[in-house]
């Protein structure tokens, strides 16, 4: 988990700094930087791992154009400047992530206009890449101003983080979609293939996030796991602002009030949003902190093997359920079965394709005894793997086991296997599984399911 700061221009107005529209946070680096100083040091204090800089606001819709092209590039150094030297002068690691807003005005994706994007994304470039950690497109409301801030910044060094804003007006379970009405997964689509190493959502209010999260980290699962690709990091970071709707002005004409809850309070309103971003560690932490499921990424990552344990929503139990949760084949599935075989009889795994069946003499015939093989209960299962039924992981088995891999897994460049526990799994290319598992690889222990 990657704790971010705070929103700058709140801090900023808290303290007492020069703040007011249309200048909005850049006024206090024009008028006082040292306030902007400031915030770094007391969010860095509070525990960020991440501070952002101050260059929200630097562009024409807030500071005008001729100021923009007057003192653009000054503000844009000057608040470079400040954000390294703040995550330098502590001794542990803070990272600086250049913020790269929207340039035509937040909540507005209807004004984006591709050429002018460019070459002001340009100069954020030139100015910011000396001490970025991270670039992060912040509140970015259509596909075109995401896949065209992608482009900008794909052959930056820095790491690149896109953080979309979504649609809270009106929104439809299941179906989240951004500012501009475009569906979320037209987005996903869109991106596929190009370069970013974290998705993010922000600026939106955040009971509208949980399904962008869930959403987003099946789809990209999937496609990380069909071309080879490294598994972007999904997050978030909430709006504190009223709701955007028709009764509320326009976005950058006044200072936002808080979003005001019954009572009132700003101590409960603090709470709903501790409650919030506990809901949405817990999506993922809830399984990942299972000792069934910390001894596989123990295992894998003693391997050296580069992809670790995630958590599903839904329910892996079946293949079937865990190919609908990661939106691939069946047969990449891994089912990870046990047996008994021989007198006194002894536990034997095989890891079968999901889209078939494990052949129970076929098995006993290589395993070297006549008649079947046999399906203990969930005792004898426990007893002999060290986890329970639904989560028998193909990693992490006690050593002398005899495991058998199904040469049908292999027509799959990825595979995905339990994890210790029935929401998580880990994907390996099945060669990868073979010597994770020490397994034999076995031809004729399966029949069609």
């Amino acid at each position: 988990m990657i704790i971010l700061d705070g929103g700058l221009g709140r801090q900023l107005s808290e303290n007492g700094a020069p703040f007011r529209q249309p200048e909005w946070s850049a006024l206090a680096l024009m008028e006082a930087p040292h306030t902007v100083r400031e915030v770094h040091d007391q969010f860095i204090a509070a525990g960020a791992d991440v501070i952002t800089t101050n260059t929200y606001a630097i562009v024409p819709f807030h500071i005008g154009e001729d100021r923009y092209e007057d003192q653009g590039g000054a503000l844009l150094e000057l608040a470079a400047k400040l954000a390294r030297d703040a995550a330098d002068s502590v001794p542990r690691e803070v990272q600086v992530a250049a913020s790269v807003p929207p340039m035509f005005g937040s909540y507005l994706p209807e004004q984006f206009e591709v050429q002018g994007a460019r070459r002001m994304m340009l100069q954020f470039r030139r100015y910011l890449a000396p001490v970025a950690d991270i670039f992060v497109g912040e509140t970015l409301g259509s596909v075109a101003e995401a896949t065209t801030y992608l482009d900008v910044f794909s052959d930056c060094a820095a790491d690149l983080w896109l953080s979309v804003t979504l649609e809270d007006r009106d929104p439809v379970d299941g179906a989240p979609r951004l500012r501009s009405g475009e569906p979320l997964s037209e987005l996903l689509l869109s991106i596929e293939g190009m370069r970013f190493d974290a998705l993010l959502f922000n600026c939106s209010q955040p009971e509208v996030m949980n399904d962008a999260v869930c959403i987003s980290r099946a789809e990209l699962e999937a496609f990380t796991a069909q071309h080879g690709a490294a598994r972007p990091m999904i997050g978030a970071y909430a709006n504190a602002f009223p709701l955007m709707d028709e009764e509320y002005k326009a976005s950058n004409a006044s200072v936002h009030q808080l979003r005001q809850t019954p009572e009132k309070s700003a101590g409960h309103h603090a709470g709903l949003r501790l409650t919030v971003a506990r809901a949405w560690i817990a999506m993922s932490e809830r399984f990942l902190s299972h000792p069934s499921v910390r001894h596989v990424a123990s295992c894998l990552e003693a391997a050296g093997h580069r992809h670790g344990v995630i958590a599903l929503d839904d329910t892996a139990r079946s293949a079937e359920e865990a190919a609908a949760a990661l939106g691939v084949e069946t047969g990449a599935i891994v089912k990870t079965l046990v047996f008994t075989a021989g007198d006194p009889e002894t536990p034997v795994i095989a890891l079968v394709a999901g889209d078939r069946q494990c052949d129970v003499k076929a098995l006993a015939a290589r395993v070297g005894v006549t008649g079947k093989c046999k399906r203990p209960d969930a005792d004898r299962v426990k007893a002999a793997t060290g986890y329970a039924i639904g989560g028998v992981s193909p990693v992490g088995l006690p050593a002398g086991l005899p495991v058998f891999i199904d040469a049908s897994l292999f027509r799959f460049p990825v595979v995905w296997a339990a994890a210790g526990h029935p929401h998580c799994v880990f994907q390996a290319a099945p060669s990868d599984l073979e010597t994770l598992a020490s397994a034999a690889v076995t031809d004729g222990i399966s029949i069609a399911g």
